[in-house]
């Protein structure tokens, strides 16, 4: 706002205030002429006095006295009008004129001289502000009559304005001037940011005038955010990491831990906004293992805001949740089956994600779930072998794969299917004599799956049977 021009107007606002209204108060502004219209029809007898107070004027005439103060103006012939030069505060005063041929005849008026602020002052505090601080802002006008109106109000990006309530204090003086003061304590906020305070302080409604200061903030830095990640990464494979943070002013900067340790080199980029503050962000690369699964990895931003009123980084964390292909195990990979019986084979599985399916090879060929009655879980395979046939073809290896999102194993669970029967009678006996040694040569049949016992038997005849000598090896 700017001030209005007093000087040049002064003068006829108050004939015109008084013209309008009738009214028995005039107001004159320090330093300026002041003019009072009589209200009783002009004659030779009408005087211009103080209340209580000497005569200024009679017949259109001023005192000797008091010629450079008053001036007695007619108007077209009708009224009276008392002009006083240079109003002061002493002039603040009842001036009346009166018939003197007729006491009753008495036209009073109160002159209320308005003395603008003798000096006016907005103080801050050092700027720029920080986002988050108190800061007081005082607005002073000093010496005025009648009390100023002292006003604060705040200009935001749009222009739109809104005032604001502060604590008003007064100081009153002996010439009845006085000193209003408009405290404004604040917390200072982002919205503050690009706007501007006003300090209004007019007295009644001849003078006006505003003091602006514009609003100079730094910024915190906006709370750091992953970018396209929620945690999961593929085992062994390369992984890009991002985090941004924005809005800050001065320019923030950013930091990677994991588990609390620096992850050091990292690529950092800042980019401008139009509005003075600045976005950041950042990359990191890594191959992490199967090992960092549960681990927490950390992005925290700083600037010099944070750093000044002593508060920590802000930080974002994130906990890792490796994705890795199934690993299979088996306990045992020798399974040893009898004829005819069924047997369950398991093998267990260390996979993130879970299994999406389990394949089983058998003699180099994928198994048939309807053959087999397979089950697969979270955990492990199970495959039941049914009604175990005693044949060469059934006696092999069996393989497990496990498969997810990520991939295959890469090593299978591997059984290997032995049979478990009553033995078969050796065959191909042949005996070789050495003098009084005989030694008998047998082959060995199929074991069924145990270590076999073997025993020779001499009998006396064929046709007895009778025992002689028993002879057991392994």
């Amino acid at each position: 706002m700017k001030p209005i021009n007093v000087a040049k107007h002064i003068a006829f606002l108050i004939w015109t205030l008084h013209m309008a209204t009738g009214s028995d108060v005039v107001l004159g502004v320090l330093g300026m002429p002041a003019f009072i219209e009589c209200q009783l029809a002009v004659s030779e007898t009408l005087v211009w006095q103080i209340q209580f107070g000497p005569i200024i004027a009679m017949n259109g005439k001023v005192l000797n006295e008091n010629t450079t103060k008053y001036v007695v103006q007619k108007q077209t012939g009708f009224r009276e009008i008392l002009v006083i030069h240079d109003v002061s505060l002493d002039d603040d005063r009842i001036y009346q004129c009166q018939e003197i041929t007729n006491r009753s005849a008495i036209d009073a008026t109160k002159l209320n001289v308005l003395v603008k602020p003798a000096a006016m002052r907005l103080v801050k505090p050092d700027q720029p502000l920080l986002e988050g601080q108190k800061a007081v802002f005082s607005c002073e006008a000093d010496r005025a009559k009648p009390l100023p109106d002292v006003r604060w109000f705040i200009k935001d990006v749009h222009g739109n304005i809104t005032e604001i309530a502060g604590h008003v204090t007064d100081t009153m003086y002996i010439n009845s001037t006085g000193t209003r003061t408009n405290t404004w304590r604040v917390n200072v906020t982002r919205d503050m940011f690009l706007t501007s305070l006003e300090c209004n302080v007019s007295v009644s409604v001849l003078y006006q005038e505003a003091m602006v200061v514009d609003l100079d903030i730094s910024l915190i830095p906006g709370k750091p955010m992953f970018i396209d990640f929620d945690g999961s990464f593929d085992a062994g494979s390369p992984k890009t990491f991002v985090c941004v943070s924005n809005g800050s002013r001065p320019t923030a900067t950013i930091s990677w831990s994991l588990d609390g340790q620096p992850m050091g080199e990292f690529d950092f980029v800042v980019i401008p906004q139009l509005n003075g503050t600045s976005n950041v962000r950042s990359t990191v690369r890594r191959t992490l293992s199967r090992d960092f699964d549960g681990s927490t990895l950390t992005c925290a931003v700083t600037n010099k805001v944070l750093e000044a009123r002593g508060l920590p980084p802000l930080m974002s964390h994130i906990t890792l949740r490796a994705s890795y292909s199934p690993k299979v195990e088996v306990v045992t990979s020798n399974v040893f089956v009898r004829e005819h019986d069924n047997v369950t084979l398991q093998c267990t599985v260390d996979a993130l994600p879970q299994l999406i399916s389990a394949v089983w090879i058998f003699n180099g060929a994928v198994v048939d779930k309807r053959l087999y009655g397979m089950t697969n879980n979270a955990t492990s395979f199970l495959m039941t072998l049914v009604n175990v046939k005693r044949s060469p073809r059934d006696y092999t290896t069996l393989e497990c794969f496990g498969t997810n999102v990520v991939g295959t194993s890469d090593d299978p669970c591997t059984f290997n299917i032995l049979p478990r029967s009553p033995p078969l009678a050796p065959d191909s006996c042949n005996s070789t004599s050495y003098g009084k040694d005989i030694t008998i040569h047998c082959n060995a049949g199929f074991d069924g799956g145990f270590t076999q016992h073997f025993t020779l038997k001499k009998m006396a005849t064929a046709a007895t049977h009778k025992l002689v000598q028993q002879i057991h090896s392994t």
